[in-house]
């Protein structure tokens, strides 16, 4: 009886250690999809901004504080920098199921030049 609740315990136990783990890359994939949906939101911001309007302005800057607050909580999470491979990759796939999957990283934030 002991020997069987032993294995069940250890069974439970492996069960809920794997189950962590795996959960580490599904986590890194919702912070990089929460990242990409607010830099959508922000690129789709700026590409409606008119000259003088200054709630729409407003708006935008919240939301650029918002994408550098995610941002920063990611680095510091998971260790990212900027240059780090893995932290680009992951938002160039979390951007594509996005409002904006269509648009290359590169030119995520160069929407004031778009005609």
């Amino acid at each position: 009886m002991k020997k069987t609740l032993r294995i069940a315990l250890v069974t439970i136990f492996t069960v809920g250690l794997m189950a962590g783990c795996g959960s580490s890359g599904s986590e890194k994939e919702k912070d990089a999809l929460k990242l990409a949906q607010i830099a959508c939101e922000m690129r789709q911001m700026g590409m409606n901004l008119s000259e003088g309007d200054f709630e729409g302005l407003t708006k935008f800057t919240q939301k650029m504080n918002e994408f550098t607050q995610a941002a920063q909580e990611m680095e510091t999470k998971y260790g990212f920098t900027e240059e780090n491979e893995e932290f680009e990759n992951l938002i160039r796939e979390a951007l594509k199921k996005t409002d904006c999957k269509d648009v290359n990283l590169d030119d995520l934030f160069n929407f004031f030049d778009v005609e």
